[in-house]
């Protein structure tokens, strides 16, 4: 379930569909990678916006469970998209955390490191 819910996440970005975000993601979710440290409000207004991704695949998947609320989800992902107009690295090590709240899983954190092959 939680990996279909990060593909879901995948899909949204790719599709621009900022109501999905919004609505699967923790209020204090937070988004880091080597252009820093993102807040829920700020990839709002970049992510959503600045962003075109063509296509991704995710693979080398794991699955770690930290309690009963909370789970983390890692793998590699292969990407084509651009932001800002400046091409994302083409793959990528990803670590999502996912917790539960009022009976649903949500996004709270995401953190990805660019794989140099």
């Amino acid at each position: 379930h939680i990996l279909e819910l990060d593909i879901a996440a995948w899909n949204a970005w790719k599709n621009r569909d900022v109501a999905y975000f919004k609505a699967n993601t923790t209020e204090t979710f937070q988004s880091c990678n080597a252009d820093g440290i993102s807040t829920k409000a700020e990839m709002i207004t970049t992510a959503f916006v600045d962003c075109n991704v063509n296509s991704f695949s995710l693979d080398n998947v794991g699955f770690i469970k930290l309690n009963k609320n909370a789970v983390m989800l890692t793998y590699t992902a292969t990407q084509d998209a651009t932001c800002g107009g400046q091409q994302l690295s083409p793959r990528v090590r990803a670590s999502v955390t996912y917790v539960k709240e009022g009976g649903k899983w949500l996004e709270a954190f995401y953190m990805e490191t660019a794989m140099n092959e």
